[in-house]
């Protein structure tokens, strides 16, 4: 996980997809410097299929991805307070929400 300012989006967070589903409303959990942090996810973008990142270019908007794949997450303007090397965690119900904090406290 990375944290990145994008001209016109704000703070937004690099992430690898691991295993699952990400989808905009989400309620994400993850370190930042001052304890976790959880907020919802506001919009979900990857890059164009076969582009050379480093050549700046247009991001592809999804409602939801799945599988394994990167992905920049927009939420609320504390994400330039996340930790970059850290987890992200995705809380289905309010109650893993507290799971998860008690495990990044670790």
């Amino acid at each position: 996980m990375e944290v990145k300012a994008i001209e016109g989006l704000g703070k937004a967070v690099d992430a690898i997809l691991v295993n699952g589903r990400l989808k905009t409303g989400d309620m994400i959990v993850f370190g930042g410097q001052n304890g976790p942090i959880s907020t919802n996810i506001k919009q979900i973008y990857t890059p164009p299929v076969n582009k050379d990142l480093r050549v700046k270019n247009q991001w592809v908007k999804h409602s939801c991805v799945k599988g394994a794949t990167g992905v920049k997450i927009v939420a609320r303007d504390d994400m330039d307070k996340a930790l970059a090397g850290l987890p992200l965690y995705v809380a289905r119900r309010e109650d893993e929400v507290e799971y998860f904090k008690d495990l990044l406290d670790r």
